[in-house]
């Protein structure tokens, strides 16, 4: 052989050794064929035939040995009338049937391969001999032409088709692998011998449609069903039909419907390829091909119903119960996949991308969200913006890069939430302006975002009216006219005077509940926003008519030459107007006057001394608001009408209200003086009803000027014994109460438990002492009961003894079977009935243990020094300021007491 034949050669011996096994196959009168070359010696023979249940289907085993080594290869055979049909398959190590494709092999044999139909539109191998050749014998006149070499040819091929079908239906349902091989059509290429048109017609209705109708395509389950009835992932690309594949198989519906994963890629291939064929795409031409497009049109159609956006929800009930997924993690799956396959613009034509609300949406009717913040959206929701429909989920990393309808930061949103609220504000001040006012200014102060507090929309604390008083924070921070801080906000001892303040110039509660730190409103404060201060402090020229002074001023201007420093109180106009419209509301001006303002302004009464433009110099008090309230009727009388501060206005407001004229500090005297009011005129007006009662207190105060001669030494001394007396009075009237209340609970136990009851004064009711009036009380009372009576002298004590005076004591010796001392201990917490009972004890002959006492009295003179306490016996005679009294002492009736549960036993 020449050189330039040897390639040739080397070909025809490769061809040879494809072809001969299936010549084995379909020619029995050869035994054997060998090929022998350099170094290799391959020889082929048949080594079973074996026909299987289904009427013309053969089993063949073709031996190859190749140089003494031995493999098996099989072939299905479908014979016909005219032709047959075969296809290469293999047994894998597992034991599966695979079907093999048909690879450099012509497709077409008359006995002996027809070289030049190797890509001849038939996945299987034909075998005639009814074939009538081309000259060459590279192929079959097909279409051609009516004669009849023809037509027995096309009836050949059609016979053909049919035998495939019959062969693709067998492997099916034994369960083959890989039978897509049998239903991926080559092309049609154009041959001189072929009519293109006849074989795609031929094709379409003796194959493609046939082969669609025939279980063919085995799922994960091991069943099978007919292409037409399948679900065949459509994509560009070998890897992206199996991402399809995973994201039908997680929906619901599809697993039955699907092919073998592993078998995927090879049905989409023979999917394209009877597109090719019948000249159309696979997705317009066959309604089992599923591309991602046709995936989220389905998506659409059972989320999106009756105009309404399906919700993630629904979204997940189309996915299967049994696969751990969650409907992002599946639309992450599904846009990643879509823009891999070229499919970027069906999120913008279904509704397909989850917004920020859980619907589905298209990604061109959603912003992607850049870093808005969660309370910003949901202060615009609460203002019926739904801002999150507006926004895709930002869990859909998917499409991180894409824009959609553009971009959404937080100064837009913020931007039109406050364009929102300020409009509110001035149209329709609602419920939802209030709180989107107090969420949005929360967030702003958090941010510390100051300049958005510029003109901010806030409203006050509510007033008689059900409507919101909407104020605005100062645009600049200069500006003067700023709303008072929340009252909570404000200094603990300033809030209980927070009435006296206009409720339209406060703050809402509502800001401080939302921005509970004093820190914060300090801030704020300083800023220029708001005041949590209701003092103002500044420097300015001034008019000294708006001072109070302590000299009238000549006629012309009087300006201070230079800027003074002045004081005076926040909304001090709409303050007076608030106080004289309520005696109530007076008297707590009062007392902000004298126990917060002037101890806060501390410079407020200092006169001082500033040059005039007059050229002269004026005395003046630095506060401004020292002037109304000497000069204006802020105090409601009784009868409704106004007047000034005056000793006689001032002391009958204070009086109503329960003020103590000796509670003037120093400085509230000085204000007094301040505003024209002597404080002996007011404590005199304070103390006296009446003009009569007034009269006689002068006198007697003018008395004791007289008999002290002024000097201030004796007058001291005579208010501490005034205010003595006082004190003692006070602890009579205590003293009162209590014995009141304990012989009245006494009484009912005693009644209780059958005896009668009656009140029998013993000795005198009370006697003031110094160190015990406050711990006990007298009382006398007689019981009855059968026919007889005791005296029982009651004694209420909040200490570890009682003490009874020198009648009682004789009393008790002279009554000494019939006397009882019951004692009450009642603590600290006032006695109720219960207690009463419980504690109350009684001692029996008294008399006997104070008896020799009585007589020590009678010599108490003379035995003053000499009196011993009487230990042993609980008892011990006491002379205090003159006033002799015998004390008991608790262990008298703590040891030999009874309670009132043994009284009837005891006395009966």
């Amino acid at each position: 052989i020449e050189d330039r034949a040897v390639g040739a050669v080397k070909y025809g011996l490769e061809a040879l050794k494809l072809c001969a096994p299936l010549v084995i196959a379909f020619n029995p009168e050869f035994s054997k064929i060998d090929i022998a070359s350099l170094g290799e010696t391959i020889s082929y023979k048949v080594g079973g035939k074996t026909e299987l249940p289904q009427s013309g289907l053969w089993k063949i085993t073709v031996l190859e040995n190749k140089n003494g080594s031995q493999k098996d290869k099989a072939y299905l055979l479908a014979k016909g009338e005219k032709t047959s049909v075969a296809i290469p398959t293999e047994q894998m190590e597992d034991g599966s049937q695979v079907c093999l494709p048909i690879t450099g092999i012509p497709r077409l044999f008359l006995g002996f391969p027809l070289i030049g139909t190797e890509n001849f539109s038939f996945p299987a191998v034909i075998n005639s001999f009814g074939f009538t050749p081309t000259e060459n014998r590279d192929g079959v006149y097909l279409g051609r032409s009516e004669d009849e070499a023809n037509r027995e040819n096309e009836a050949i091929i059609e016979e053909a088709y049919g035998l495939l079908v019959k062969l693709v239906q067998f492997v099916a349902a034994s369960g083959y692998r890989n039978v897509y091989e049998l239903a991926n059509v080559p092309a049609i290429r154009e041959q001189k011998w072929l009519n293109k048109g006849w074989l795609q017609e031929t094709l379409k209705d003796q194959f493609i449609g046939k082969v669609r109708q025939t279980p063919a395509v085995l799922n994960e389950n091991g069943d099978t069903r007919a292409p037409e009835d399948a679900t065949l992932p459509l994509a560009k690309t070998d890897v992206g039909v199996k991402d399809l594949w995973d994201l039908l198989d997680k929906t619901e519906g599809f697993r039955d419907t699907l092919p073998r994963r592993n078998e995927a890629v090879g049905w989409w291939v023979a999917l394209k390829s009877w597109a090719v064929v019948q000249d159309g795409e696979p997705l317009s031409l066959f309604g089992e091909a599923m591309d991602g497009k046709k995936l989220v049109s389905n998506i659409e159609k059972k989320t999106h119903k009756n105009g309404n956006c399906g919700k993630s929800e629904d979204l997940r009930n189309l996915l299967r119960e049994d696969e751990d997924i969650e409907a992002v993690e599946w639309l992450n799956r599904l846009h990643k996949f879509l823009d891999k396959d070229g499919l970027r613009e069906a999120v913008s034509e279904y509704h397909i991308v989850l917004d920020q609300d859980d619907f589905l949406d298209k990604l061109s009717n959603l912003h992607r969200d850049q870093d808005i913040s969660e309370e910003l959206k949901d202060i615009a929701e609460l203002l019926n913006w739904k801002v999150r429909q507006k926004l895709r989920d930002k869990r859909l990393t998917a499409l991180a890069d894409q824009i959609g309808a553009g971009e959404w930061d937080r100064e837009y949103v913020l931007g039109e939430i406050l364009k929102d609220i300020r409009k509110r504000a001035e149209d329709n001040p609602d419920d939802k302006f209030a709180q989107a006012s107090v969420r949005l200014f929360k967030w702003i102060v958090d941010q510390e975002d100051w300049s958005r507090l510029r003109g901010f929309p806030v409203f006050a604390k509510q007033d008689d009216s059900d409507s919101l008083k909407v104020l605005y924070l100062p645009q600049a921070a200069e500006d003067n006219d700023r709303p008072l801080a929340p009252v909570g906000a404000w200094a603990q001892a300033l809030q209980k005077f927070s009435d006296l303040f206009p409720p339209t110039r406060i703050l809402s509660d509502a800001f401080f509940e939302q921005v509970p730190s004093p820190d914060t409103w300090q801030k704020l404060n300083e800023h220029g926003f708001i005041r949590t201060d209701v003092v103002i402090t500044n420097n300015d020229y001034v008019n000294f008519k708006e001072f109070l002074l302590d000299e009238p001023l000549a006629d012309g201007n009087h300006i201070t030459a230079n800027p003074v420093r002045v004081r005076d109180i926040v909304y001090r106009g709409e303050i007076m107007n608030r106080v004289r419209d309520s005696r109530d509301r007076a008297f707590l001006f009062w007392c902000f006057l004298t126990e917060w303002l002037i101890q806060k302004d501390i410079g407020c009464l200092d006169l001082k001394m500033a040059e005039c433009e007059c050229e002269d110099e004026h005395r003046y008090y630095q506060a401004l608001w020292l002037k109304p309230l000497r000069e204006n009727p802020w105090i409601r009388l009784k009868n409704d009408a106004r007047t000034g501060a005056t000793a006689q206005s001032l002391a009958d407001l204070l009086r109503d209200n329960g003020w103590e004229a000796s509670s003037l500090s120093k400085r509230a005297i000085k204000l007094l003086e301040a505003i024209g009011v002597a404080q002996l005129d007011l404590t005199l007006e304070f103390v006296a009803e009446n003009s009569e009662n007034r009269q006689e207190l002068e006198s007697a105060f003018t008395d004791i000027l007289a008999t002290t001669g002024g000097d201030i030494n004796y007058l001291n001394q005579a208010r501490e014994v005034i205010k003595d007396c006082k004190k003692i009075k006070k602890r009579v009237q205590d003293n009162q109460c209590l014995g009141k209340r304990v012989e009245k609970l006494v009484r009912e136990s005693l009644e209780s438990a059958d005896f009668a009851v009656k009140r029998e004064p013993i000795g005198s009711d009370f006697e003031i002492e110094h160190d015990s009036v406050e711990n006990e009380k007298e009382m006398g009372i007689k019981v009855d009961r059968e026919n007889q009576s005791w005296l029982v002298e009651v004694k209420a004590t909040r200490s570890q003894e009682v003490r009874m005076t020198d009648t009682q004591a004789k009393k008790a010796v002279e009554q000494r079977d019939r006397f009882l001392l019951c004692v009450v201990p009642v603590g600290d917490a006032t006695p109720d009935l219960d207690t009463v009972r419980d504690n109350m004890r009684f001692v029996e002959n008294i008399g006997g243990r104070v008896d020799r006492l009585c007589d020590d009295l009678n010599d108490l003179e003379e035995l003053r020094d000499d009196i011993t306490a009487d230990e042993s016996s609980g008892v011990q005679l006491e002379v205090l300021s003159g006033t002799a009294r015998i004390r008991v002492r608790s262990s008298v009736w703590e040891n030999d007491g009874f309670p009132l549960e043994d009284l009837a036993e005891r006395l009966g």
